[in-house]
């Protein structure tokens, strides 16, 4: 069981009873009920013997229960039954030891079993998390738009204007402004100003930035060819740096 949870690393308890137990499975898988993986890291001196620190790909809950699925050698049991052949006169009438299933089939015994031994059905009682709380100060940091507070009021607000007879009791209210005919005429020519306004903005930004499309291209263009300008000049000046050393060697070779 955790006892200790930080993000991704996690302390266990009750799983070894020695740092010596935890030192031996060092790097060995862990898996816990939920199903995320892990693996043991080192062992620690909190929390009593056998304590240990362990990696996890997520961050697991202090409900979680952690699996180890480990072998163990364990010695099998040696028989043996000392035959000497020499002293049967038949050999064929000699009969080896039997085995447990042999002698389980000739008495009709069963195999015998234990309660605990047997598979049960698994009911998990399924998990209820706490709602999540921002904190004021990390609220204070964010969006307008992004607050619960105000998305917890924009859905009181919808449920309430879908009930039967709301816009009304606005206007009673004077909440909503009721236009007049003319004033409707005005609100409505704004709108459409407003949408040509948006449509020309709108093609203004496609248009421009089509033309900066354009210009990185003649831009890339002209790069281009500078560099190859530049490499074949550099070509030239390096044939003749070498023809240059050449001369120079061979006069002087002739001094």
């Amino acid at each position: 069981m955790p006892f200790k949870i930080f993000k991704n690393t996690a302390f266990i308890k009750d799983m070894f009873h020695s740092e010596m137990e935890v030192a031996k499975f060092q790097g060995a898988k862990l898996r816990t009920v939920s199903g995320i993986r892990g693996a043991v890291k080192r062992g620690i001196k909190d929390g009593g013997g056998g304590c240990y620190r362990a990696t996890f790909e997520d961050k697991i809950l202090m409900s979680d229960i952690v699996f180890l699925r480990a072998w163990v050698p364990l010695p099998a049991r040696r028989f043996f039954n000392p035959v000497m052949t020499h002293c049967i006169a038949n050999p064929e009438e000699w009969v080896a030891l039997r085995t447990q299933n042999h002698v389980r089939n000739e008495r009709g015994v069963a195999i015998p079993t234990q309660g605990d031994s047997n598979y049960t059905e698994i009911e998990r009682v399924a998990r209820r998390f706490h709602k999540l709380k921002v904190p004021k100060s990390l609220e204070k940091a964010l969006p307008f738009a992004s607050k619960p507070k105000i998305e917890a009021s924009q859905k009181k607000r919808s449920k309430k204007s879908e009930q039967p007879g709301y816009a009304e009791r606005l206007k009673l209210t004077g909440r909503i402004k009721v236009m007049e005919p003319a004033e409707r005429k005005r609100y409505t020519l704004l709108q459409q100003l407003r949408t040509v306004r948006n449509e020309k903005d709108l093609k203004a930004k496609q248009s421009n930035r089509k033309r900066r499309e354009q210009h990185a291209k003649d831009v890339a263009k002209v790069d281009e060819k500078k560099r190859l300008a530049q490499r074949t000049e550099k070509k030239r000046q390096y044939a003749m740096q070498g023809m240059q050393a050449m001369r120079d060697a061979k006069k002087a070779r002739m001094d």
